[in-house]
């Protein structure tokens, strides 16, 4: 089963007692960090969807009541809480969270990231070290599983799709 850290969070607290059940969660581990221009854009976007959707109430207890909602939505906040086995897949070089987190639209407003982000050949060497730096940011916030029984699968193909 394919699911997001919604559904993961779903299946540790609610799911039936004694239901067996296991989760994949495949590119989906997005992480709260700063961008570009040092604003975490990303925290933001995820307080609008938690407030949008009324999630608060829904997220597990154990960790709204030693932070704010909105960062209970990242999965580095809540993972070590979820009971639920998982299988984490993700890339080290998301593409997604290059565009969406470390340097979104709205934090490079002169359009100084657009064509790294469509082909990373185009990327400077100082936007590059800043990809390496979003990675390792990534990598340290999955710490919980080397001390876990949980397992993950982060591949490092540093491939930007064309168009991305």
């Amino acid at each position: 089963m394919t699911v997001s850290v919604g559904e993961q969070i779903y299946t540790s607290y609610y799911s039936p007692i004694g239901a067996r059940v296991k989760c994949l969660s495949y590119a989906g581990y997005f992480i709260n960090t700063r961008d570009v221009s040092g604003t975490q854009h990303i925290k933001q976007f995820f307080s609008q969807i938690v407030t949008k959707h009324g999630s608060a109430g829904n997220l597990p207890r154990s960790c709204i009541s030693r932070l704010s909602p909105r960062l209970c939505f990242f999965p580095q906040y809540v993972v070590s809480q979820i009971t639920t086995p998982i299988f984490f897949v993700n890339a080290t070089y998301d593409s997604w969270q290059i565009k969406n987190i470390l340097a979104p639209g709205v934090a490079d407003p002169h359009g100084h990231w657009h064509s790294c982000k469509l082909d990373i050949n185009n990327c400077s060497s100082n936007q590059l070290d800043l990809i390496q730096g979003f990675r390792t940011q990534f990598l340290r916030t999955l710490t919980f599983f080397l001390v876990s029984k949980e397992s993950i699968d982060c591949s490092s193909c540093s491939y930007v799709p064309k168009g991305y």
